[in-house]
């Protein structure tokens, strides 16, 4: 329960996050700043929650986000 918590906090964040980028490549500066906000805003207050439920829920943050190396 704690771990599906946390990494459901983590998507969400993340995809405002990605929602930014995406408005940006678009040209909706207007989007990508507000969607930047909320997820700049919403990751300093729930990050560190999602890490105190489960310690691998930070993982869906680059699935999400599609950071592959």
């Amino acid at each position: 329960m704690r771990a599906r918590a946390a990494r459901r906090i983590v998507c969400w964040v993340s995809g405002f996050i990605e929602m930014s980028y995406e408005a940006n490549e678009v040209g909706w500066p207007e989007m990508s700043w507000v969607a930047g906000r909320v997820g700049r805003f919403a990751q300093l207050v729930l990050f560190p929650v999602a890490r105190l439920l489960d310690k691998e829920a930070m993982v869906d943050q680059m699935v999400v986000e599609c950071w592959w190396g």
